[in-house]
């Protein structure tokens, strides 16, 4: 029977869970490991922050498909668009869709109501 008091103790489930992956050994990740050569790792240091077309690529912005397309054509050396993307994020990269902007053509019209 229930005695009406009840026993309180401080939570440690958080300091366990803490201590029990501190003991777990690393691992390394399964798969194959992301290789690519220095040649094409400073390739893509360089051109990240050019302009695509100022490289004779034919877009406005870069995409992993069109970074791995350039790099295997300037390099030699051929990577999938996931091997890319790593890679931007190991750079401190984020692979995002752009966004756009119709504020300047609904500004530019005669009946927007702004404008008066």
């Amino acid at each position: 029977m229930s005695s009406g008091k009840l026993q309180c103790r401080p939570d440690r489930s958080r300091e366990n869970a803490a201590d029990d992956r501190a003991e777990l050994a690393p691992r390394k990740a399964p798969g194959r490991a992301l290789e690519v050569t220095s040649a094409w790792l400073s390739e893509l240091r360089r051109v990240i922050d050019l302009d695509p077309r100022s490289v004779d690529v034919p877009s406005a912005v870069w995409t992993t498909r069109l970074l791995s397309a350039y790099l295997e054509r300037v390099t030699g050396h051929h990577t999938g668009i996931e091997t890319v993307r790593v890679h931007l994020h190991r750079l401190g990269y984020v692979c995002k869709r752009p966004t756009w902007s119709l504020k300047r053509k609904s500004t530019e019209q005669a009946g927007w109501v702004k404008n008066a």
